[in-house]
């Protein structure tokens, strides 16, 4: 993998009352960066506007994003222009949401560096949904046992179909 991770600690010094300035920090985010990789607030910003799925601002989804990322069972890693927010949900299991910038092969090669980045840590379960049917093929291309299934989710106050991807590390 061309890309190592990198967890980003998103946590400004601030009163517990204020909400951290996610803006800035991503801003200054610049270490490890390869040729040809983005910032990660512009994969998340192209993610974003290609998805657009809530009827926020960016700006107001940053924030949102910020209010989850302070609670430390919630982490970002990324891998080449793409990041994951890790959700951890239980000792053992990540929902992972994924905000990319990359071609679909890159995008094979990030879900596998995750998927190794939770192995290491002790998480034995990922799980994640999609509403496009494109991420069905990445998950086979992926070679990884992903156990695929469909459900429907609440996004943004309606009930839609969804694919629902379980992977058993």
């Amino acid at each position: 993998m061309s890309a190592t991770p990198e967890s980003l600690q998103i946590a400004a010094a601030q009163q517990p009352d204020k909400t951290p300035d996610v803006m800035a920090a991503l801003k200054n985010e610049k270490q490890g960066k390869k040729e040809g990789e983005l910032h990660v607030l512009e994969i998340i910003r192209r993610s974003f506007n290609r998805e657009k799925t809530t009827k926020d601002t960016f700006e107001v989804f940053i924030q949102k994003l910020a209010t989850k990322l302070k609670d430390p069972n919630n982490k970002l890693a990324k891998f080449g222009n793409t990041v994951f927010l890790m959700q951890k949900t239980d000792p053992t299991t990540v929902e992972v949401h994924t905000f990319s910038a990359d071609t679909a092969a890159n995008l094979i090669k990030n879900f596998t560096g995750a998927a190794k980045l939770l192995k290491n840590q002790g998480i034995k379960k990922a799980v994640t949904y999609a509403d496009s049917p494109g991420y069905l093929e990445i998950a086979k291309k992926t070679g990884l046992p992903v156990k695929i299934g469909q459900s429907a989710r609440v996004v943004s106050g309606k009930a839609q179909p969804v694919y629902t991807f379980e992977l058993e590390l």
